[in-house]
């Protein structure tokens, strides 16, 4: 088994990259989620286009900032 750490500053990059994404915190840094990512491989460019790929997006998008990282159709309008 071969385990590869990838620090990354784009969200859509990592889970198109990675099986397993690991936020952590601000300072101490700590591991604050870990997340399996259960999208098929080989992954395609139109993956990125799937519902299921947007899900894990925003799922890691708020474990990493909170609940207000989310937009809904009501903050937009």
């Amino acid at each position: 088994v071969t385990t590869t750490l990838l620090a990354n500053l784009s969200i859509s990059a990592a889970v198109f990259l990675a099986d397993e994404v690991v936020v952590m915190s601000s300072r101490p840094g700590r591991v604050t989620t870990v997340m399996p990512i259960g999208l098929e491989r080989p992954r395609s460019p139109e993956m990125m286009h799937s519902r299921e790929f947007h899900d894990l997006c925003d799922a890691v998008s708020a474990a990493l900032f909170g609940s207000r990282a989310i937009a809904t159709a009501e903050d937009v309008k």
